[in-house]
């Protein structure tokens, strides 16, 4: 019961949060490139996680099953 309860309330969060940024956007550009008004630090951070996506994550524990464990490394220097 509780998890349904949690679950409800993390649901009804993303909602509220949604329809309340909804109303900013007013235009195309708004939507798909944030009204051009991203901060550097963010455009990096989401460029950097989107190279490193789940295909480098799943690809990264395919290696290390095969080769072991200091294939870890690999993924490490992506991030550096």
């Amino acid at each position: 019961m509780i998890y349904i309860v949690v679950v409800s309330v993390y649901l009804a969060f993303l909602v509220g949060i949604s329809v309340y940024k909804s109303r900013k956007v007013k235009t195309q550009d708004d939507f798909v490139v944030a009204g051009r008004a991203v901060p550097v630090y963010m455009l990096v951070a989401t460029l950097v996680c989107t190279w490193i996506g789940s295909g480098s994550l799943f690809g990264t524990a395919g290696l290390s099953f095969r080769a072991g464990f200091s294939e870890l490394w690999f993924s490490m220097g992506a991030w550096i």
